[in-house]
This record gives C-alpha cells, structure tokens and sequence, in this order.
C-alpha cells in the first residue's frame, strides 16, 4: 500500500468516526421524581446535529487508533530493512553432503533456520539432489516446507552449480532486495556479491573428475588426444595418483602434489577415435568416492556410411573417390549406429544435393572460396565446365567452388546440407584428378557426419559407485569459474532462526481488537455507575 493511499484511508477514517460520535445517542440512566418533562428531554436527544459539542473524545481517540492500525495492518509494513530482503535458500544436496560426518543433517539446521528468520512470503527453497526443484515458494507456508524438506536425501551425483543458482535468481525477478543463501557442503567463496554461502562443515580434502575434452587432430579427424581435468579442495595440499584405462589396459598413470582450490589437467595423446569407453580415476586424499572414478565414451570416427537416397545411382567419379577414403563407405546397408551421409537428387531430402549438369560449355579455372573449410585447399589450376543453369540454393547457402561466374558448390551450414553441380562429376575434367578434388571431398564428408575439428566435451556414461552401478551420471562438478574451493574461504554466518513470531500486520490487528476491547469495557464501567 502506497504512503498517498494510506494518508487518504486514514484521513476518510477520521472524518467518518467525528461524524458517528457526534451523532452517537447514548442515553443515560438517571433516577427521576417524575416523567413530566421526560418528552422533552427525548426530543432535545433527537434534535442533535453535527454542530452541537463533543460528547465522547476519549471512545473517538481509542476507535481511531483501532482503525488506523487495521489500515497498517493492511498495508503490511516492516520495521526494519532486513525483513525487507526477499530470500531464496538453496541447498546442494549432492555428492559432496554424502560424507560419513553427517554435515548433510546440518545443512537441513542450515536451511530450516534461514527459512525461519523471515516471513512465509519472503523466503523460497531450492534443492538440487542433483538437479533443482522447488520446495518452498514465497507463496507457500513455512508448514509445506517442513514436510518436504523430511523427504529430501542427499544424491550420489554431483550438482550443477550454475544450473542452480540461475533458477534461484529467476525466483528473484521482479521483486526488491534480492538475496541468495547457498548452502554447501563445505567452505566456498563466491565472486557474487548477491550470494551468502553457508557450510556445512570444514574443507574436507578431496580429489575429483571435473571434465574431460576430446581434442581432434588437425590432420586426422579419426585421431586425437584426450584431456581430462582433475580438481583438489582441501586445507592443505594433497598427494593425488590420477590413472586413464582402456579395456584394463592403462593409458595414463601419474602422480601429483595438488594445492587447495588448484585444477590440473592430464592428456592421452594420439588415441584413436573408436567409439569405446575410457576410465579415468583419482586416488589419494580423498574424502567423497562418487567424483573419484568416471567413464567417458570416446566418439566413434572410424566409418561413414554415403547412401544414396530412393535408388538414386552415385556417379562413378563419387564412387572412386569414395573408394578412396578408407573411414567412407559406399553402401545402402544398415546405418542407424553410423553417421550416414545421404546423396540424391536436388529435390530430395539428401544432405548432399546432386544438380544434373547440361552436356558442353568451356572448361573454366576452378577457384576455392575463403570458407573455413577450405584453408589450405588447393587445385593447381584445374579445370571444370561450367553449369548451363546456376545452382538453385537457398538464401543460407554460402559459395565454396567457382567456375567462372558460376557457384558448383554451396554449403548450407544451419541445414547441414551440400548442393553440387553435376559438372564436378565431368570424367573429362582436369578437376577430378586433382589432389584437392579428394581433399575436398574428404572435408566434406567429415563436416557433412558431424566430425568437426574442434574439442569435444565428453559426457560420462556412469557414476561408478558399488551401490549403484548403473545410475547415469549428469555433467561432473561446477565450473569454479565463479567460486572458490581453495581452503580458508570464510563461511558466511547464518542468521539468526529465533523463536517463531507474528508477523507485523498480525500484531497490529492484535492491538486494534484490545483498544476496541478497552473502549467496551469504559463504556460499560460508565454505565454501571
């Protein structure tokens, strides 16, 4: 409630009870020795106006105090800027709390006493076991809370930072004086001005799988090396052995001294891209077992399957360069675990589009466009017909081959989708005998299947737990971009939880009913005597 619309309430509230007691009848009784001049004194009672004296000023100041408090009631105020703050506690209840040393149990303390220290509608919860939900809106009692806070266990894999305090501040839209409370598992510091961080114990020395890339070679997309990085918290610096394995037979095996808060990372160069799992696992100081040991499955370069598509009869110059390429497989069989390039004609769904070329014109220079894909492309001057008709793309599609004026071949990067004139399938053309024309071909196959040249991030295949084997793992630990696991990281102080009270509209509304009350009662003591 506005301050303007407040004045104005209490204003019409006080002009209306002046009128009330003003015209207010209140008889008193009197002992009398004779009812003849009692017709007059009831009609000088009905004759009174707005004018005459006023009667009852200490009955009109306690219903005006009653009345303005029901109006602050109703305007729900606060007394002091810290009730102003809206809160949204988040509890991490992932890898980290499954410790033997019951801080789980203590970041449920944490949590329920921060809840506590504010009202029902200025407090939400977020839990993220791992991923986050919601267990309290503002709109929400502190009642629903508590029941849904009993059933919420702490999971055996980790939690996504990010993911959990975006969903805490989407909360916060929208309404003034914002405030996240996260509570951990142990000490961090967060870069975040509008994020308290609680913990529910001490810096626990503990070593961890944080990601893990596959970096292509540059030369030789089927091949590259595998980077995983492993993270250390702690009090003091630790002694971690980190091991990678393929089909029990080790690739990597290292041993280093890890600082509080530092990440390392470890390579396995020039493995080939098979498709199958590699296991990586840290040993040493470690306190949590779910973050220590995960497979990571490799991706699968070693075949392309080119199908043409309803039929469709590949020229013969596609086929021996397709013979040429020993990952690339002509063939119209079962590909559904392959990626499969599809090759037909221009009004066919096919990833690569086929234009037939009209016999005669006059062999033309070709000449590479600057397109990223083609860097270092070179056909020593080779030559290819022209099209009769030009290429019928789309507006997305971007020029790679020229001849002459004419575009024969384009690229549609957001449809993943080549369009080729039959002109570059010429067996008379000095083009088709080109090392370049290969190289060419090669590049697009492997853009075409989704092998690009730039590090993949690796998902996990599993957490690897002996209580749960099969559970599939999410993405591992948060990025420490935005926070700090080193050691020493002051935990802020939880506020404080209190007795349960009344909120302040609900306390002026106690105090209105009691000087209406005291108000009944002097009118009564009155007239009793």
């Amino acid at each position: 409630m506005s301050i303007w619309l407040f004045t104005g309430l209490a204003a019409l509230t006080a002009g209306v009870l002046v009128a009330l007691q003003y015209l207010r009848i209140r008889p008193r009784q009197v002992r009398v020795v004779t009812t003849l001049f009692w017709q007059q004194a009831a009609d000088q009672a009905r004759a009174r106006t707005l004018f005459e004296r006023f009667r009852h000023p200490r009955t009109y100041l306690l219903l005006l105090a009653a009345s303005l408090l029901v109006l602050l009631a109703l305007a729900q105020p606060v007394f002091n800027a810290a009730h102003q703050i809206h809160r949204v506690v988040v509890l991490e209840a992932g890898l980290d709390m499954t410790t033997p040393d019951q801080r789980f149990d203590k970041a449920l303390e944490l949590v329920r006493a921060e809840a506590a220290a504010l009202g029902d509608d200025h407090v939400a919860v977020l839990v993220a076991d791992p991923r986050p939900r919601l267990l309290k809106h503002f709109d929400e009692s502190l009642a629903t809370l508590k029941s849904r806070l009993a059933g919420v266990q702490a999971a055996d894999r980790p939690v996504i930072r990010e993911d959990l305090l975006r969903a805490a501040k989407l909360l916060l839209v929208g309404r003034e004086n914002g405030e996240v409370v996260m509570v951990a598992a142990q000490p961090v510091t967060s870069s975040d001005p509008k994020v308290r961080v609680l913990a529910a114990g001490e810096a626990m020395d503990n070593a961890f799988i944080l990601s893990a890339v596959f970096v292509p070679d540059s030369a030789d997309l089927t091949r590259g090396a595998f980077h995983c990085r492993v993270g250390y918290t702690g009090k003091q610096t630790g002694k971690v052995a980190v091991k990678v394995t393929r089909a029990e037979q080790a690739l990597l095996e290292q041993a280093a001294e890890f600082k509080p808060g530092e990440v390392r990372e470890f390579a396995v160069p020039r493995i080939a891209a098979d498709g199958k799992v590699l296991s990586a696992l840290v040993t040493g100081d470690d306190a949590v077992a779910g973050d220590s040991r995960v497979d990571f499955q490799l991706p699968d370069r070693r075949r392309i399957l080119v199908a043409p598509v309803n039929g469709f009869e590949l020229p013969s110059v596609l086929v021996t360069v397709l013979d040429s390429l020993p990952e690339v497989t002509a063939a119209t069989g079962d590909g559904a675990k392959l990626p499969v390039v599809r090759v037909g004609p221009v009004d066919s769904d096919a990833q690569i589009l086929i234009q037939p070329a009209e016999a005669g014109g006059e062999l033309v220079t070709v000449r590479p466009s600057d397109h990223s894909l083609l860097d270092g492309l070179v056909f020593e001057d080779a030559l290819c017909r022209a099209p009769a008709m030009p290429l019928n793309v789309g507006k997305a599609d971007l020029p790679l081959l020229r001849v002459g004026g004419s575009t024969v071949a384009s690229l549609d990067a957001e449809a993943n989708r080549l369009t080729i004139a039959g002109s570059l399938f010429d067996e008379d053309a000095s083009l088709v005998r080109r090392t370049g024309y290969l190289v060419f071909w090669s590049k697009m196959l492997h853009h075409l299947a989704g092998w690009r040249n730039e590090p993949l991030t690796l998902s996990p295949v599993r957490a690897n737990r002996t209580e749960d084997a099969t559970a599939t793992a999410m993405v591992l630990k948060a990025s420490m971009d935005n926070f700090d696991l080193a050691a020493g990281g002051k935990a802020a102080t939880p506020a404080a939880s209190g007795s349960a009270r009344l909120p302040v509209w609900q306390l002026l509304l106690v105090v209105a009913l009691a000087l209406m009350t005291l108000d009944a009662l002097l009118n009564i003591r009155e007239r009793i005597s």
